[in-house]
């Protein structure tokens, strides 16, 4: 009595058809160009400060700690 695991061809002897190659699309360069100056006219606001991200962030990486703690004590080194 055959299994019926082996009645289905293995994965690798599968035979796929072929999809035909895509043509490039190619796109509008006015658009192109439109969006790589909005993009240029969105940067040199970010880099003059007036679009900042909100401080909504979890923790506040800006304040200092005051913590009591010790200097390092200097270790004399031993002779060679």
């Amino acid at each position: 009595m055959p299994s019926p695991h082996r009645s289905s061809p293995s994965p690798s002897k599968q035979h796929f058809p072929t999809l035909p190659e895509r043509a490039k699309q190619e796109n509008d360069p006015r658009l192109v160009a439109a969006a790589r100056e909005l993009r240029d006219r969105y940067l040199e606001q970010v880099e003059a400060g007036t679009y900042l991200p909100e401080p909504c962030g979890k923790y506040e990486v800006s304040r200092q700690l005051t913590a009591n703690v010790e200097p390092i004590k200097a270790v004399a080194l031993l002779a060679a």
